[in-house]
């Protein structure tokens, strides 16, 4: 992989504890706190911009969550308010939607699917991924493409990992290892 962190040691990623999400690392994970049930989208980006690539993050829900708690990634992200974010939910669900901040808006790419290959519940452990070629956007689920997609909104930027709760005030999730190879 051109990068791979598996947070046993310094890490890529900004660590920060909010009014609204707390980003820490504690024994070999990641550890993304949403504080408060209104699927408010918060990030930690790491640095470097990348263009065409593959993409994965390797993590679990905590020991509490339901419905669309989530967790996933932002990528192509020009700066640190706006981008693509791909998020899978504890109720087995998956999204891919554009963040932009000068409008506040968030675009839907694809709206919340299920797929058989998503590990549901507390405590599951799932592998989220998005190879990205141009204006081709395909996300995967535990190695499995479950979509894909054209769009062209941003064409490069940094890579970060993504919370939200929606159900449960203080969901956690854990991330084990976020990996990525650049694509020729």
């Amino acid at each position: 992989p051109t990068f791979d962190d598996k947070f046993n040691g310094t890490t890529n990623f900004y660590q920060y504890d909010g009014s609204a999400a707390s980003y820490t690392i504690e024994d070999g994970r990641m550890v993304l706190i949403s504080k408060n049930s209104n699927s408010y989208e918060t990030w930690s980006l790491s640095w470097g911009d990348m263009e065409d690539f593959y993409l994965e993050a390797t993590g679990s829900f905590g020991p509490d969550c339901s419905g669309k708690d989530r967790y996933g990634m932002i990528f192509r992200a020009p700066d640190t308010s706006q981008g693509y974010i791909i998020t899978i939910s504890c109720d087995g669900s998956y999204r891919l939607s554009t963040y932009e901040s000068a409008d506040d808006d968030y675009t839907i790419l694809k709206g919340w699917g299920s797929s058989p290959h998503l590990n549901t519940g507390p405590g599951a452990t799932n592998r989220v991924g998005i190879w990205v070629k141009g204006t081709l956007l395909a996300g995967y689920v535990n190695g499995i493409k479950v979509f894909e997609v054209n769009d062209s909104t941003f064409s490069e930027g940094r890579m970060g990992v993504v919370v939200a709760a929606s159900n449960t005030p203080g969901f956690t999730a854990y991330l084990t290892r976020v990996v990525y190879w650049d694509l020729p």
